[in-house]
């Protein structure tokens, strides 16, 4: 009786909401964008009917899958939507989540919280880190402190560009407050192509942006980095990043897990470039660029010791990225 009663369910729902329906998200946003929470399946925001109508329609229709949450990227015990987080998805989790915003049934079980018991939130975990301090590292589609992540990519650039390179942080010629000032603060690659290791003291509730791996077109460099407009400019950066490869990040030794899903364009933005500037172009000069990238946002870390690794490679060019920062927040 119970099985009827599931493939009845399983067929009303699929049958009464097409996929696009209830406010779910655009399917052309997928796959690439984490979930704010377990259960919130499709990644639009909201945890609500389309939810379980997406769930079930992968489970049952090969519909797409779900959407990994925020913290999956790091930290996370369970897998986007299971609601019960008993460990597995299947029928069981759509059925708990449909109890929970129609039958005042219990909420979906948190997918960040490690696997830990009730009342352990606030104990000490791996690497003497308070369990509820865990880096967060930002969903693209987020707006964090008043821009999207592709216009604080545009941010970061404009910072990496206004430094000359004889005081420049990314040529190990500065420290890593150089020109920082805000609510993120930004790390970087190496220019040298050897592997690099930084110390940095990273003021307490500052968020971190850094890319694993980014490229830059402008309208004031030689080709093969030269476009006139802006499809000429967003042509131009994702043609050098299409080649990336082995990307890699980890967190306090924690790797982030779908990478390449962080993947993000800048919109149109203008730069002015000192005399001995990163693009190695005469200067002083100002310009208008585009950036394509793999870039990690992360919400204000805890106070103490943290470590970034990340790693990657353009072999087309034989040139490597590997840098580590060992932070100290303070």
């Amino acid at each position: 009786m119970r099985t009827v009663l599931i493939h009845s369910l399983v067929l009303v729902l699929c049958l009464a909401a097409p996929w696009g329906g209830f406010h779910a998200a655009d399917p052309s946003a997928w796959p690439g964008f984490p979930a704010l929470e377990n259960g919130d399946v499709n990644s639009d925001g909201e945890l609500d009917l389309s939810d379980a109508v997406y769930l079930l329609g992968w489970l049952y229709s090969g519909g797409p899958e779900p959407a990994p949450v925020a913290c999956e990227t790091a930290y996370s015990a369970l897998p986007n939507g299971d609601a019960n987080g008993d460990g597995a998805l299947d029928v069981s989790d759509p059925i708990s989540l449909l109890g929970y915003l129609f039958s005042g049934g219990t909420a979906p079980v948190n997918a960040c919280a490690l696997g830990l018991g009730e009342g352990e939130g606030e104990g000490e975990g791996e690497g003497g880190h308070r369990h509820g301090s865990f880096p967060r590292i930002l969903p693209p589609h987020a707006h964090a402190f008043g821009k999207t992540l592709g216009e604080w990519t545009a941010a970061w650039w404009q910072w990496a560009i206004s430094i000359p390179v004889d005081a420049h942080p990314l040529f190990d010629a500065g420290g890593c407050d150089t020109g920082q000032a805000g609510k993120v603060w930004f790390l970087g690659g190496a220019f040298t192509g050897t592997a690099t290791t930084r110390d940095c003291v990273v003021p307490h509730g500052k968020a971190i942006l850094f890319p694993v791996v980014n490229v830059e077109c402008s309208t004031v460099e030689a080709p093969p980095f030269f476009g006139s407009n802006e499809a000429e400019l967003r042509a131009c950066a994702k043609a050098f990043q299409d080649t990336a490869a082995d990307l890699s990040a980890t967190i306090d030794g924690h790797e982030v897990s779908h990478v390449e899903r962080y993947r993000v364009q800048s919109p149109v933005f203008d730069f002015t470039a000192p005399e001995n500037n990163v693009l190695f172009v005469p200067g002083p000069v100002s310009g208008q660029s585009v950036s394509d990238g793999v870039w990690i946002l992360l919400a204000p870390l805890s106070e103490g010791e943290h470590v970034i690794h990340f790693k990657a490679a353009f072999p087309e060019f034989q040139f490597q990225i590997d840098v580590t920062y060992n932070i100290t927040v303070d």
